[in-house]
């Protein structure tokens, strides 16, 4: 009995957001978060939360089209809105990833 077609695979998520264009921001990351992503998760998302704050996540974004990419030691960043000059991206001890944007 045939199979059928085989399922069709979509890009990843990096390949299907926008790559920034220009230089990439000065993007750190806490040791803890930099254990977490080098030896698991390798992608950080971020956006912008209704109180104007960022929100900060471990994982590809389900709609990486709307969100700005790029690499920082061997991470993808995803970040919906303007880049910023400089991301700061630490791992809270609650286990939050948090995250400060500062623009220049």
């Amino acid at each position: 009995m045939p199979l059928g077609e085989p399922p069709r695979r979509q890009p990843r998520p990096a390949a299907r957001a926008e790559p920034l264009a220009g230089p990439a921001p000065e993007t750190t990351f806490s040791p803890d978060l930099l254990t977490l992503c080098h030896h698991g998760e390798r992608a950080v998302t971020v956006a912008g939360g209704p109180d104007g704050g960022l929100v900060a996540v471990l994982g590809s974004p389900f709609d990486p089209e709307a969100f700005v990419t790029w690499r920082a030691e061997g991470i993808q960043v995803f970040f919906r809105g303007e880049a910023p000059a400089r991301l700061d991206l630490q791992l809270s001890a609650g286990a939050f990833v948090t995250a400060k944007a500062i623009y220049a």
